[in-house]
């Protein structure tokens, strides 16, 4: 989170880890569960994902939350 002249900018980012290339991200004035939903939606649409592509979380509560269970 970064505070900003108009308000706090949260921002996330999907990166590639083998390549380090940033895949997708979003941007809002919060770090809830919709922020995350679009980064990965934005990253699937700029990238085909492999059908069993991994997401490697830092594992924060908007990651536990019911959208995202563990497989």
């Amino acid at each position: 989170m970064c505070p900003t002249s108009e308000g706090w900018l949260c921002l996330a980012t999907v990166i590639d880890c083998c390549t380090r290339e940033v895949l997708g991200y979003a941007m809002d004035d919060h770090y809830r569960t919709p922020l995350i939903s679009r980064v990965i939606r934005n990253a699937a649409r700029n990238r085909k994902l492999a059908k069993d592509v991994v997401f490697h979380p830092d594992r924060g509560g908007n990651q536990m939350s019911a959208e995202f269970p563990d497989s």
